[in-house]
């Protein structure tokens, strides 16, 4: 399972292994390249990747574009591995 520490990391791991990716989890706050402008950039190279994002924020504001733009689930933190589970399996099933 391929780990990025950024969102520059993210689109160059995405663009050579999209195909054996199941599922990106992006914070909407990363160093570099915030998880709005990642998004776009993935969704670009792969308009049905299977994309969550996680934040500490409410649902409200960037949280809420991004799910409009195309994130399958929103993780709050803090969450717990039930809580991580399911939302990964509700990302997952909306293909």
């Amino acid at each position: 399972m391929p780990v990025a520490r950024n969102g520059a990391e993210a689109i160059d791991i995405f663009e050579k292994q999209h195909v054996a990716i199941d599922l990106v989890i992006l914070d909407v706050i990363m160093p570099d390249m915030g998880g709005e402008e990642t998004l776009g950039r993935l969704l670009a190279i792969d308009p049905g990747a299977v994309i969550a994002v996680s934040s500490g924020y409410s649902i409200e504001g960037r949280v809420t574009r991004m799910m409009q733009q195309g994130c399958k689930a929103f993780i709050q933190k803090p969450f717990t591995i039930n809580v991580l589970s399911q939302k990964l399996r509700e990302a997952l099933t909306k293909r």
